[in-house]
């Protein structure tokens, strides 16, 4: 395919070991691969390696509007296409589907990328196409993107019309790949591995880490408490469930009680068959949600988000996903006032145009705090982010596979991502996620538990406060007033990041290099506690976990 120049791009050894897989299979199959370690650069490598196959046609699909702009880019960069050789296909913004390359929305290309791709295969124009995301599209509505096989056409009404361009089709080839970091879905054996392939590689978070791919990360837990009013509201919503769930498991015994997603499954199941046990459903599911509700406005959290981007790094770059808009919003408004001009806003509630220069700012440094609900969990690439703060927890293993990856790209420096998680002492709310995603890697991932003071805004931890109790006992005997604040206020910010389990010459050495006094300060502040850590006063710690 003219125009395109793949001798440039740089793979990594995964993707030159997955790209030969893939070509080994035909050019069809699936590729499970952990976020920012490269599937973009992947994909534009596979689109170079068969563009001499014919006057091929590339037809990208994605489920974000957002996501069409950073594919644009990557085509040009990796490959050098011109922009006027790709097209978009998305809401009113469709150009006419001879181009080269194509970028489709979802909502959009269920209705017309089958018939696209048939006219092409009818005149003998071989496809690509790329899926991705691709756990999106196994769904009744969205597999329609699919239906441009014949078997997936046969029943269907109106296919008459199409099976000429189907048999022209049989001998002009679909090449396919299907990207994700979590492609196992609905209807992943009887849709996806159908119409994209197998899955045929798998590069994982251990795998990304031990090659220096993706950055090493924190993980904070940090528990907030209610107040006497959420605690209140809590409880009684708690007391309503549990009457109502005692009454629905007399009514039907063979449903079983819990909050896994299986339970809650049978609990929709059984809202929808009518009856006194659908009214009872009805009604634990409702007050399910309002508690969710109380739990995700507890007014601590957004106290907690001002009270940590106080302390970390002023040049940081930060995400903050939320569950709900109304807390994500409050959030907001609070980081506005301290941080003026420095955040913006994208999730479903505002208007398209607000979050989407929110998000083009994000990306090109022109503010660098985020606030997002949902919205952002799958697809955005952020360069150099290194914040991750989590408002509420969320049930869904994707979104927090997702989440992380959003700010675990590689970037200059080295240094870690870290990532805040809040939750709510004493509801449902999960206290220890992300543990899962990381099992093995324990000397790569740390993961720490903070508590959180909304009356004060102080955080702490017993271990901690034992290694800073004799640094400040020894400050406080020889230094001046101004030297201990210093002191302080550095302690305060460390104990928000891992520079206090640096070793003790790599920390000298950051001091030595820092940027102006008030870092060497910092880095001076970290040295104390290292050396009071590795003296094993008050006892030694070998874990980040628990009190650690």
């Amino acid at each position: 395919m003219a125009g395109m120049d793949v001798m440039k791009l740089r793979l990594y050894a995964w993707q030159e070991e997955c790209l030969e897989l893939w070509l080994k299979n035909g050019c069809r199959g699936i590729v499970n691969v952990v976020t920012g370690a490269g599937k973009t650069a992947l994909a534009a490598a596979a689109i170079g390696r068969v563009a001499g196959a014919g006057p091929l046609r590339v037809k990208i699909v994605v489920p974000k509007t957002f996501l069409v702009r950073q594919w644009s880019r990557a085509l040009m960069e990796y490959l050098h296409v011109p922009r006027e050789d790709i097209g978009v296909y998305s809401g009113t913004r469709k150009n006419a589907p001879a181009k080269r390359v194509m970028i489709y929305v979802v909502n959009t290309a269920r209705h017309s990328l089958a018939r696209h791709i048939l006219e092409d295969l009818s005149s003998s124009r071989p496809v690509l196409l790329i899926a991705d995301e691709c756990h999106h599209y196994g769904t009744a509505e969205n597999s329609r993107i699919f239906d441009f096989y014949p078997w997936r056409l046969a029943g269907q009404p109106g296919a008459d019309r199409h099976a000429p361009a189907a048999l022209a089709a049989s001998a002009t080839p679909v090449y396919t790949l299907g990207l994700s970091a979590t492609p196992d879905c609905e209807h992943y054996e009887d849709v996806l591995i159908p119409c994209l392939g197998r899955e045929i590689y798998r590069f994982s978070f251990g795998r990304a880490l031990n090659a220096g791919i993706i950055n090493r990360f924190a993980v904070f837990y940090i528990c907030l408490r209610f107040d006497f009013n959420e605690q209140e509201a809590y409880d009684e919503i708690t007391d309503n469930i549990g009457k109502a769930l005692f009454k629905l498991g007399r009514l039907a015994p063979g449903m079983g009680m819990g909050s896994s997603p299986h339970f809650f499954r049978e609990l929709r199941r059984v809202a929808a068959a009518g009856g006194e046990p659908s009214q009872l459903a009805r009604a634990v599911l409702l007050l399910t949600y309002q508690r969710k509700g109380v739990v995700c406005r507890a007014a601590s959290r957004a106290r907690c988000v001002s009270s940590l981007l106080r302390l970390v790094r002023r040049d940081a770059k930060v995400i903050i996903f939320g569950e709900r808009i109304e807390a994500a919003d409050e959030v907001y408004r609070d980081i506005n006032a301290i941080f003026p001009n420095e955040a913006g806003v994208y999730h479903s509630g505002v208007h398209r145009s607000v979050g989407e220069s929110a998000l083009k700012r994000f990306e090109d440094g022109g503010i660098r705090i985020l606030v997002s609900c949902r919205t952002l969990d799958e697809g955005l690439s952020v360069t150099g982010a290194d914040v991750g703060i989590i408002l509420s927890s969320t049930n869904s293993s994707r979104q927090r596979i997702q989440r992380l990856g959003r700010v675990l790209r590689k970037k200059a420096g080295g240094g870690p991502a870290y990532f805040y998680y809040l939750y709510v002492d004493g509801t449902t709310e999960e206290t220890d996620i992300f543990r899962d995603s990381a099992i093995g890697l324990e000397r790569q991932v740390s993961f720490i538990d903070l508590n959180y003071d909304g009356a004060s805004g102080e955080f702490s931890n017993p271990y901690y406060s034992r290694l800073a109790g004799p640094v400040i006992s020894r400050a406080l005997g020889s230094w001046g007033a101004a030297a201990v604040g210093e002191l302080l206020r550095n302690l305060k910010k460390g104990l928000v990041t891992c520079d206090w389990w640096l070793g003790e010459e790599e920390c000298a050495e950051k001091a030595r290099n820092a940027r102006g006094r008030a870092e060497r300060n910092y880095y001076a502040a970290m040295l104390h506690l290292i050396r009071e850590r590795d003296l094993g006063v008050n006892g030694s710690c070998k874990t980040m976990q628990g009190d650690c």
